[in-house]
């Protein structure tokens, strides 16, 4: 009675355990399945994982070229800034210079008109010289006429003047001959005159 028992109770186990065991397979199996799907899902997250980590390395790198050349663009932009402000500090000088420019210009138009004026008046007053001047050659060259004429007048009578010099000298030498041949004659005569009154 008491195996019967035992064995009922075995028995019950036995089904109970076989039960246990059909919920462990269908638990493993699950847990299997489970496994597989988490094994799967881990391959596939550390697929993902080295994806995002080539993306992320992509990515690291995209973000230092972009650091770089936003770098580049701050050296830049401060390069431009310099520059700029070196053309505006250029611009407000030549815009003073510019100012001093268009008053020196306005200064020099008023001298330029005055010189003007001034040359003007010495153009006028050079007229008058050139007419005053041409009055004054024009005369000087009548004077000059006239002065040729007097001068050939003058020429031709010292001509005359010198001829009747020749003829005077020539006469002078004349004379002077005559007179020594009177003197000859008058010795001659004073010695005749001598002979005659001794004889």
């Amino acid at each position: 009675m008491d195996y019967e028992k035992n064995i009922a109770d075995l028995q019950a186990m036995e089904v109970k355990a076989q039960k246990t065991v059909k919920d462990l397979t269908a638990l493993r199996e699950s847990m299997a399945r489970k496994a597989s799907a988490a094994l799967l899902e881990v391959k596939e997250t550390r697929e993902e994982l080295k994806i995002k980590e080539l993306l992320i390395l992509d990515l690291t790198k995209k973000q230092q070229e972009i650091e770089f050349k936003l770098n580049s663009f701050k050296a830049l932009y401060e390069e431009v800034k310099s520059a700029r402000n070196k053309y505006v500090n250029l611009i407000q000088n030549s815009s003073q210079d510019l100012a001093e420019l268009k008053e020196r210009i306005k200064i020099i138009q008023n001298e330029l008109e005055i010189l003007k004026n001034e040359s003007s008046e010495k153009d006028k007053t050079l007229h008058k010289f050139r007419t005053y001047f041409q009055e004054e050659v024009h005369k000087r060259d009548k004077g000059y006429g006239e002065l040729n004429k007097l001068d050939y007048q003058r020429r031709q009578k010292k001509e005359i003047v010198d001829q009747q010099i020749n003829e005077i000298e020539k006469q002078n030498v004349i004379l002077l001959a005559l007179e020594k041949e009177m003197l000859q004659l008058r010795h001659q005569y004073e010695v005749l005159l001598l002979e005659v009154l001794s004889n």
